[in-house]
């Protein structure tokens, strides 16, 4: 293959999963490709997108039929078969943004949904390690703040059930009511479940970094931030903690340092 340089390809949602098909992957990493179109509008859609990708010259028409960009094929299947896997979301008013990031020896590849077309993706291979860094911290809009104490950082922990928490997360959960006893045994006082439970359930803003090891030994890291309306909350959760996730009352200076702390997981996977 020859040398690819940064330049992102614009592709739809329905370009990336007909790519990924096509380079013989049953599964891209983060995006659902199950789409319940009727038969015959599958095909049609089939024929549009691909006369799509040749204008593009993503495809080219062959005697056989057509035949893939030896370089955007290479970039798919680092993302069908990546050995680390990392997902950022924003969501703001309910309408999330995604990123993913796709690791796969010493390539990365960026895949970065558009921040006004939501069925659209950027698909870009990173130029270096320190690109794919700045780019994520450009994501959570870390300003560059050095000699804050770790200890001041969501510095008040609470350890709660995973299975328990994701109940509360739950909309149509019936068992709402039960919420206050459960924090309230966690060892929150009233006012920061309340504020917990609005963040959870209520404020549609919220900020999520998700990394997996694939492999034989899978390994992952999480942390998801909600926004209440006195604290932002950060919930953190990894193999080693065993079905319990970490629950921490925060400020927003301090999204920057928690979105920091995990980007720098990241960079200790990469090294």
């Amino acid at each position: 293959m020859r040398g690819i340089g940064e330049a992102g390809y614009i592709l739809s949602k329905s370009e990336l999963c007909i790519l990924a098909g096509m380079s013989g992957c049953k599964k891209l990493i983060g995006i659902d490709m199950n789409r319940p179109v009727e038969e015959k509008d599958l095909i049609s859609e089939l024929e549009n997108v691909k006369s799509g990708l040749t204008a593009k010259k993503y495809l080219r028409k062959t005697d056989e039929g057509y035949a893939i960009d030896r370089n955007i094929s290479f970039l798919i299947k680092v993302c069908c078969h990546p050995s680390v896997f990392v997902r950022f979301i924003e969501c703001r008013e309910g309408i999330g943004r995604y990123r993913y990031y796709y690791f796969q020896n010493n390539i990365i590849v960026e895949l970065d949904q558009d921040l006004l077309l939501e069925d659209t993706f950027i698909l870009t291979p990173m130029t270096s390690s320190e690109k794919a860094i700045r780019n994520m911290e450009e994501f959570f809009h870390i300003a560059q703040i050095r000699g804050k104490l770790d200890s001041r950082m969501f510095s008040n922990s609470f350890s709660i059930d995973h299975n328990t928490l994701t109940q509360m997360m739950d909309h149509d959960s019936d068992r709402v009511s039960e919420a206050g006893d459960m924090l309230s045994d966690a060892g929150l006082d009233s006012s920061l479940a309340r504020d917990l439970l609005y963040a959870l359930k209520g404020s549609g803003e919220s900020y999520s970094m998700l990394l997996i090891k694939l492999g034989a030994a899978k390994t992952f890291h999480s942390s998801d931030i909600y926004a209440g309306k006195r604290y932002l909350w950060k919930v953190t959760g990894s193999q080693e903690q065993q079905g319990k996730d970490v629950i921490s009352p925060g400020t927003r200076e301090d999204m920057s340092f928690a979105a920091e702390q995990f980007i720098d997981i990241i960079k200790s996977i990469m090294s």
